[in-house]
């Protein structure tokens, strides 16, 4: 199984809503083999956007589909 171990530095290529972008992360924590936690570096002003748009459409479909809630934050 593929992990990532605490401290790894990532970069991520998103697409949200047909707009492509990428930003600089690192791992925060990794829970069993599956997730991971990641950090956001160095972010522009438009990502910052673009993933509290992201953020904000995934909650509103939790909702409506009663998908059971993320586990807690990463320390």
């Amino acid at each position: 199984m593929f992990t990532l171990e605490r401290g790894t530095q990532v970069e991520i290529v998103m697409i949200v809503n047909g707009v492509r972008f990428r930003v600089a992360g690192g791992v925060r924590c990794n829970r069993a083999a599956r997730h991971v936690g990641l950090e956001f570096m160095n972010v522009s002003p438009r990502c910052t956007r673009y993933i509290s748009d992201l953020i904000a459409d995934l909650q509103a479909k939790q909702k409506a589909e009663a998908l059971p809630a993320p586990g807690p934050p990463c320390k």
